[in-house]
């Protein structure tokens, strides 16, 4: 029985040490230590009043929850928090805190993508970003067996928490706050509530990816969580700078039916050589619609092979083709190969 993924909400603190304001610029990039990782993660304090919708006029009690977040910077210079949406759900007040300060800034949330489940904070005090470095976004999947490490501000106590770990698998996952299927990265290292929108940074202290759920519910798995890799986070970024929004992940809009009976591939009149996924439905209103029909049979994938089992080659094994699609912004075009009547 597979067990619902359950994200995890926010606490803590942090401590920073001034840091040169060019070290992410230094020639030979050297590896940054622990001490200036630590001082770049930020705690979050949020209060949410959740909306009533049976009753608009009213408004839920007020609550309140802290996360993790760090800084990045973006293409054009400008200096921002990334941290998970679900932290700041129906935020009616943002504060951040830094590692070592007492002192806790008004933050504002610039923009929110559900299905990836990032956040986009903007801190208006300059004094915020004194001495405070964004980290480096590490572009690349790490590979399986790569020791990273979660830092953050779970539950359990106020200071700063450091938990390490390999990475152990790389494949398309649920994201508890959505629903949404999207890359994913599974770790063994601990993430707790409170961890959520902190940074998992790799041996040489180059972000790649952000923690945000692990496995929750009452199976036998243990150690079992998950973080957002940084390919999803730089969709995300990418996608906030073309649109000033979010607009979502690219998507075909079918549901298929994989093609591992033989006897479904001849009545579809799949030649022997040949494997792909039948097109169950199209969705009126999807891209796909006008294009695909039923029965299609789609092969190929922005130029790769799709196997009876609807999955393409992956730089880390197999994966499912939906991949392939979510890679592409909204508004895109990507090129399918189909069989149609048994005409490719």
């Amino acid at each position: 029985r597979q067990t619902k993924a359950m994200k995890c909400r926010a606490e803590a603190s942090t401590s920073p040490r001034r840091i040169c304001q060019a070290a992410v610029d230094v020639k030979a990039k050297k590896r940054r230590t622990g001490t200036n990782i630590h001082s770049s993660v930020i705690k979050v304090f949020v209060s949410h009043i959740q909306p009533n919708y049976s009753q608009p006029w009213c408004s839920d009690a007020q609550t309140s929850s802290t996360s993790t977040a760090f800084p990045i910077r973006l293409p054009g210079g400008e200096k921002r928090l990334v941290t998970n949406a679900h932290s700041v759900e129906h935020a009616a007040l943002v504060q951040v805190k830094r590692h070592h300060y007492e002192q806790k800034w008004v933050a504002k949330v610039l923009c929110i993508g559900p299905d990836c489940d990032l956040a986009l904070l903007e801190v208006p005090s300059a004094d915020f970003w004194k001495g405070l470095t964004p980290l480096d976004i590490h572009p690349s999947l790490p590979d399986l067996q790569d020791a990273v490490s979660v830092v953050g501000y779970p539950t359990g106590g106020e200071s700063l928490s450091v938990t390490q770990g390999v990475v152990s698998r790389i494949d398309l996952v649920e994201y508890a706050q959505s629903g949404v299927v999207l890359l994913g990265v599974q770790i063994d290292a601990a993430i707790n509530s409170g961890n959520s929108g902190g940074p998992v940074v790799d041996e040489r202290g180059n972000c790649v990816g952000v923690a945000f759920q692990n496995l929750g519910g009452d199976d036998d798995a243990e150690n079992i969580g998950y973080i957002i890799p940084s390919e999803v986070l730089l969709h995300f970024l990418e996608d906030y700078k073309r649109n000033g929004r979010f607009t979502g992940f690219g998507t075909a809009g079918f549901t298929y039916q994989t093609l591992e009976s033989p006897t479904l591939r001849q009545a579809l009149g799949l030649p022997k050589g040949q494997s792909g996924v039948r097109v169950k439905a199209v969705d009126p209103a999807g891209p796909s619609a006008g294009i695909l029909e039923p029965n299609d049979v789609i092969l190929r994938v922005d130029g790769q092979q799709v196997g009876n089992d609807g999955s393409v080659a992956f730089s880390r094994g197999r994966i499912p083709f939906n991949y392939l699609l979510q890679r592409y912004y909204c508004g895109e075009s990507c090129e399918l190969a189909i069989l149609r009547g048994g005409e490719d």
